[in-house]
């Protein structure tokens, strides 16, 4: 991870490209040639999640206090399990359908 300036959150952030589960599903149907574009993706503010050339225009000037950045950050988080459950689920099922496991 990175440390940078995000000109969006106005403070100093970790920066890191965000593998979710696009691009797990990528990797599966196209059997890993797909894992070939991670290294292209932007690296993304992990507080705000824009890219670093892309900034969203602010609502508001005042800066986000730590309890609302560790609520969004919480919030990310649960919503990343989320998808690798569901991920999950989906395989489980696949395997199950094409009589891989018993």
């Amino acid at each position: 991870m990175e440390m940078k300036y995000c000109p969006n959150c106005g403070k100093v952030t970790g920066h890191k490209r965000d593998v979710g589960i696009g691009t797990g599903i990528g990797a599966v149907v196209t059997g890993g040639l797909s894992l070939g574009a991670v290294p292209f993706y932007p690296k993304r503010c992990i507080v705000c999640g824009n890219a670093e050339k892309v900034q969203e225009p602010r609502v508001d000037n005042r800066l986000k206090t730590d309890r609302e950045i560790m609520e969004e950050e919480a919030k990310a988080t649960r919503n990343k399990i989320i998808g690798w459950v569901i991920s999950a689920i989906i395989v489980f099922i696949i395997f199950k359908g094409c009589g891989c496991i018993p």
